[in-house]
């Protein structure tokens, strides 16, 4: 009860002309209170290997291999229960490993055709059949993105490659608050006005782009 809801909508007219009575329906199915065992309470997870905060998340890919990567350390530990991910044509695959160790993690693989155009991504579920994957707080970790450009041209802001979860933290109350005065919120809030995504009474600081997800 009280708890807002936000929701991003992307609609992409690949015709080029005026389409009428294009519409969406959206429901959405709530368990009841008594439900046992109880639902676990999860956050989402983003995960992008070019993350600019108040800029694009794209970025270039010349002919052949590209490998782009981003490290981060998490601010709490929990279990990764579910992952896929987004990547445009070319993209092979994103994966997530231990900085310390060097292990993969979770990966996700494109399914593309011989010519390299992406018709979508995997999709893993390691907390309906099992416990999930953990990661600890204060623990470092690389995402990776790999791109193969079987053109001869460079692909200008071409490309995207992150991993998109189901987080579910051990402890909630040790997620860090939101500071409104931060340079960094102030930037994405920015960011979101330019794009003509933020409005005067809700500010939302995650947003996506298109593509294969």
């Amino acid at each position: 009860p009280g708890m807002d809801l936000g929701f991003y909508i992307m609609w992409h007219n690949e015709t080029g002309a005026d389409l009428d009575s294009v519409y969406m329906t959206m429901s959405l199915q709530y368990m009841p209170r008594n439900q046992n065992p109880r639902p676990v309470d999860v956050l989402p997870l983003y995960l992008d290997v070019n993350l600019t905060v108040g800029g694009s998340n794209m970025f270039d890919v010349p002919p052949g291999r590209t490998v782009k990567a981003w490290e981060f350390t998490m601010p709490l530990g929990g279990r990764l229960l579910g992952y896929g991910g987004h990547l445009h044509d070319y993209g092979m695959l994103v994966r997530l490993e231990d900085v310390e160790t060097g292990k993969v993690l979770a990966r996700v693989d494109a399914k593309r055709d011989k010519d390299g155009k992406v018709s979508g991504v995997s999709r893993k579920l390691p907390g309906v059949g099992g416990a999930g994957l953990k990661l600890k707080a204060g623990h470092r970790y690389r995402v990776v993105g790999v791109y193969d450009n079987l053109t001869s041209d460079t692909l200008i802001n071409g490309a995207m490659a992150h991993i998109t979860g189901i987080f579910a933290p051990d402890d909630f109350s040790k997620w860090p608050g939101v500071d409104e005065a931060d340079p960094e919120y102030q930037k994405d809030l920015a960011s979101l006005e330019i794009m003509g995504m933020g409005d005067d009474e809700h500010e939302h600081g995650m947003h996506e782009h298109g593509g294969h997800e």
